[in-house]
């Protein structure tokens, strides 16, 4: 599994990655302010879902492909609820 920063340069390489069947980590998906939140994240799901697409297009199996995104929760949390 490679890991790709959850930037905007990442977001276009995962697409190209699961398409030649290269398994990804999506890194660093910093929370709202860093990476525009849940636009973030939409983005790699897209790619996601793209790469895969273009895998079955030209007749190669999905079966064995994975991907996961790593959210940094804790600044996550401490956007909504500054400490106390």
């Amino acid at each position: 599994m490679v890991k790709v920063p959850g930037t905007e340069e990442g977001i276009s390489a995962i697409q190209v990655l699961l398409g030649a069947g290269i398994n990804v980590n999506v890194a660093a998906l910093r929370g709202l302010a860093a990476l525009r939140g849940l636009a973030a994240c939409e983005s790699a799901a897209q790619a996601y879902l793209a790469g895969l697409e273009n895998r079955l297009a030209a007749g190669v199996g999905i079966a064995t492909i994975a991907a996961v995104a790593s959210v940094i929760v804790s600044r996550l949390d401490s956007a909504v609820e500054p400490s106390r």
